[in-house]
């Protein structure tokens, strides 16, 4: 499972719901190359649709330019999952229309195989490091109201 891929498969505009699901679904099952190969009637049971939405959702994903079909056979000729390679780069996330999946973007080429160049980057991409730093600390702690402490739950007085 790929956090940073479902991360990122969050923020993209898909134009529909249930597509989003579909990608969300395929970036949970993935591993940190972006490679997932779930079948679609598992897709189909944990996104709660037909097989035949997500065929339609994953040929849409395929034309959109965020997710690559590899088809697999076994030896004796029998299907077995597809591979799919997810392109779910910044270019995918900022709205922008993406490269075909597999392409390098305008004759450029990362390192590592990566279409951005980013993940070699120290600390993140332009050495974000870990993220926003003016983010609060979650609590999780019960709130405590000094103003309302003598109040009786059941007759709301004191």
């Amino acid at each position: 499972m790929s956090m940073i891929l479902t991360a990122r498969a969050l923020q993209i505009k898909t134009g529909n719901p249930l597509r989003k699901l579909v990608l969300v679904k395929l970036a949970d099952n993935a591993n940190d190359q972006g490679e997932s190969w779930p079948s679609v009637p598992y897709i189909a049971e944990q996104c709660e649709i037909s097989e035949r939405s997500v065929q339609n959702h994953i040929n849409a994903l395929v034309k959109m330019g965020l997710v690559r079909v590899e088809s697999r056979k076994s030896a004796n000729g029998l299907n077995q999952s597809n591979i799919y390679h997810l392109c779910l780069d910044a270019t995918a996330v900022s709205g922008e229309s993406p490269a075909p999946c597999g392409a390098n973007p305008a004759g450029g080429s990362g390192a590592n195989g990566s279409r951005t160049g980013a993940a070699d980057a120290p600390g993140g991409a332009n050495g974000s490091g870990s993220g926003a730093g003016a983010a609060p600390g979650i609590s999780h702690d019960p709130v405590i109201d000094p103003d309302n402490k003598n109040i009786n739950p059941v007759r709301g007085k004191a």
